[in-house]
């Protein structure tokens, strides 16, 4: 069982956290988006590696090592965040419509506003379609569908702890309206890497000039993000308030070990034969919006359970995996609501042959909801603890993409019913 730190982040000016498009032409450098998973992770081994320059790795270096100059130093760290948080001190807009204090998660995809008023929210439920009118990829079977009228209302693109745990059990509470950040236009001049001064350009091009954005936390709002290595204990020994360099543009905040016997965000007790699933921070699917541990064609679950037995004293680790029994995940995936992707990117900082720009990748963006079905309530409790609080990215699930929780779903018929 893993021990979670609890980490708040305040800012102490604004932070660059830049996307994966170029800033070239007429393009801004768009550095006001959320922060991805692998940021606060990447900040953390960061940390790490300042506080102890001089740390030596027990790794031994093998041939299956893909990186033969990586220190392997914290490799135990895992990360899940960050999500932001409202304090007391928060200052709304409208003093009529204050939110909730406490922590804030994405909007999940498939709630909607009811009307063009946006007063009111609406889940989407999935209903049966006929073959001759589904043009779905598979694995899907079942469209997604909304009691009230089209609306072109957009919900506020995040929900608060208590709201996200009634939409779980099907319901949605209005939510108000939060603008947790500014953002800020500055003008900026490029740097020659090799000189490190400023970027003239060639005589044609002349000096580069650009426009970055920066976001500005509002007063009263935080980030909040969740950690557990070997290495945490140690840094938050003598203060738990440390600085440290967080996002672009080497951005400074206060770094704060809350609690250091965290629990993840966890979902409700689920019942019933359909299973929801949502996300709360970006996936990187090989499938693209498909998880790998999906079947492309039959929806159903490739995942299974392994259960290893106690070692027996003396006995080798091949007769020992030899006796582990594996049991197949049931459930099978019969509709989606998956928003648009998200580019990510990064920079390999290495001193190796392959250092620079990394591959840039589509994500699947926090908020999306993929439904199950199982046959029994067992089955349900066993894919719930597949599912329910775990990072299920293909890649880079130790940064934390790819974590979310179950709830429950209602089937839509074209009577408008639930069943």
């Amino acid at each position: 069982m893993c021990k979670w730190t609890e980490i708040k982040i305040e800012p102490r000016d604004v932070l660059f956290f830049r996307g994966a498009k170029p800033i070239s032409g007429s393009a801004i450098g768009e550095g006001a988006n959320w922060p991805m998973p692998s940021v606060f992770h990447h900040a953390l081994l960061s940390a790490f590696h300042a506080r102890w320059p001089e740390a030596k790795t027990r790794h031994q270096h093998t041939d299956g090592d893909k990186n033969k100059k990586s220190s392997f130093l914290y490799g135990d760290l895992k990360t899940v965040g960050v999500f932001p948080v409202i304090g007391k001190d928060y200052v709304p807009e409208d003093e009529t419509n204050s939110p909730a204090e406490g922590m804030y998660f994405p909007m999940p995809a498939d709630v909607q506003c009811r009307d063009n008023d946006g007063r009111e929210l609406e889940i989407l439920r999935p209903g049966a379609l006929k073959k001759e009118h589904c043009d779905l990829p598979a694995p899907l079977t079942m469209g997604l569908f909304k009691e009230g009228d089209a609306s072109k209302a957009k919900p506020n693109p995040w929900i608060s702890c208590r709201n996200l745990q009634q939409y779980l059990g099907g319901k949605i509470e209005p939510e108000q309206k939060t603008a947790l950040y500014d953002i800020e236009s500055r003008p900026g001049i490029g740097i020659d890497p090799q000189t490190g001064t400023a970027d003239t350009g060639t005589d044609d091009e002349g000096g580069k000039f650009y426009i970055a954005e920066y976001m500005r936390l509002r007063d009263g709002v935080a980030l909040k993000g969740f950690a557990t290595a070997e290495a945490l204990e140690p840094y938050f020994a003598d203060s738990k308030k440390i600085g440290f360099v967080f996002g672009g543009q080497r951005g400074v905040a206060l770094l704060d070990g809350v609690r250091d016997d965290a629990v993840l965000p966890a979902g409700i007790e689920i019942s019933g034969t359909r299973i929801k699933w949502v996300t709360l921070t970006p996936s990187i699917f090989t499938g693209g919006w498909l998880p790998s541990w999906v079947d492309k064609e039959s929806g159903a679950i490739k995942g299974v359970e392994t259960l290893k037995p106690p070692r027996e004293p003396r006995e080798s680790r091949k007769d020992w995996r030899a006796r582990f029994e594996t049991t197949p995940i049931p459930g099978k995936l019969v509709a989606a609501c998956i928003p648009k992707p998200v580019p990510y990117s990064g920079w390999k900082a290495h001193a190796t042959d392959k250092e620079g720009a990394k591959p840039t990748r589509l994500c699947v963006p926090a908020g999306a909801v993929y439904y199950f079905e199982t046959k029994s309530e067992e089955e349900t409790q066993r894919l719930v603890q597949f599912l329910n609080g775990k990072r299920k990215s293909d890649m880079a699930a130790e940064k934390g993409f790819g974590f979310g929780l179950c709830g429950v779903w209602e089937e839509f018929n074209k009577e408008g019913e639930n069943q």
